[in-house]
């Protein structure tokens, strides 16, 4: 799934978390029909086609095993602490 927004990227992580299907990795790309940041969100059935798809440029995955990486850390639990 393709979103938007980081903010929206977070209400989904933490709605699917204890589900059946949660999410599994989200990254980060630019969209090369754009030229704008977006983020593809897999959950664990779906198959991560992110090096298949001809507009992704540039994929950085910044969020695995349950937490966020790079300049997004701060958007875990436990970032100040």
């Amino acid at each position: 799934m393709t979103i938007y927004k980081i903010e929206h990227v977070v209400e989904m992580v933490e709605e699917s978390k204890g589900t059946s299907n949660p999410v599994q990795f989200v990254w980060e790309y630019t969209n090369a029909n754009n030229n704008k940041p977006m983020f593809a969100v897999f959950t664990f059935t779906c198959y991560c086609d992110i090096y298949e798809s001809p507009a992704v440029l540039n994929p950085v995955c910044i969020y695995e095993n349950g937490r966020f990486a790079y300049k997004y850390a701060y958007l875990n639990e436990d970032y100040n602490e």
